[in-house]
């Protein structure tokens, strides 16, 4: 027998809420390297460095590492 109707309601908003959740980020990522915040190495976080010769104020946005997915 197939899934109950709640069961297809739970997976559908799951799925939503999922893609929300992905878009947000990566909406936040855009904003925060439009500023000029970049990644710092492999990790998670972001940071912006006031000196105008760091190697990171040549890196364009689009050039900035993303991790695989």
């Amino acid at each position: 027998m197939g899934m109950t109707l709640d069961g297809d309601i739970s997976h559908d908003v799951s799925v939503r809420a999922e893609r929300i959740r992905q878009r947000g980020i990566a909406d936040s990522m855009r904003y925060y390297r439009a500023l000029g915040f970049r990644r710092v190495g492999t990790s998670g976080y972001f940071a912006w460095i006031s000196a105008a010769d760091h190697a990171s104020k040549a890196l364009e946005a689009k050039d900035d590492y993303d991790p695989p997915v």
